[in-house]
């Protein structure tokens, strides 16, 4: 066997090994092969699979009616998403975005934004991923993301995904195949944070 074969061999066995150690307490979906890695999840069959029950909702931020628009800022400003903001003070929505968000019993349990980017990189952000405390540790935020990038896929195509996370927490996104930026790495109140970005490219 070829130095590389066994190579190869090795990192597909320790990533598996990796992420079956992980516990779920959603369905598990097929895995993708993205860049010689073994993704943990499927966006697409996610969303095919859609199993929640709860109201999914797109809108332009700016076709927001003031009830929308202040269960958002309301659900957002929970004390429950303490410092899980890493921007807190300037948490907005932002006229030239998008929000994505689950309703349940016409309240906002779980929200997303999507904004085009301004700046060279030509990405699109996403940031304020949320889910009501009760309903954390059930899939909600797995499907959320999942639309998310479905929606992009649709609206943008061809164009990365760009989101600034802490460090500590980026397990989630790389596991859709979100992957760190080089050189995007930032120290923002004490946490350590880097860009990371899903690169169409890769995709199936």
């Amino acid at each position: 066997m070829l130095l590389k074969d066994i190579f190869k061999k090795y990192f597909i066995f320790f990533f598996k090994k990796k992420y079956e150690e992980k516990t779920e307490t959603m369905s598990e979906f097929s895995t993708s092969l993205m860049e010689g890695f073994r993704l943990k999840y499927n966006y697409k069959e996610i969303v095919n699979n859609f199993n929640l029950n709860y109201v999914f909702e797109i809108k332009k931020n700016s076709e927001l009616n003031e009830i929308e628009r202040s269960s958002i800022v309301k659900f957002l400003k929970q004390e429950d998403n303490k410092n899980i903001f890493i921007w807190e003070h300037n948490l907005e929505i932002e006229e030239n975005g998008y929000s994505l968000f689950f309703i349940q019993n016409n309240e906002v349990i779980a929200y997303i934004q999507v904004i085009e980017d301004s700046n060279d990189l030509g990405m699109i952000n996403i940031n304020y991923l949320s889910v009501k405390k009760a309903l954390r540790l059930q899939g909600v935020a797995t499907h959320l993301l999942a639309q998310t990038i479905a929606f992009c896929d649709r609206t943008y195509p061809a164009k990365d995904i760009a989101v600034w996370i802490d460090i500590e927490i980026s397990d989630f996104f790389s596991d859709f195949g979100f992957n760190p930026f080089i050189g995007q790495i930032e120290e923002v109140n004490g946490r350590q944070i880097s860009l990371f970005t899903f690169r169409w490219e890769f995709r199936e």
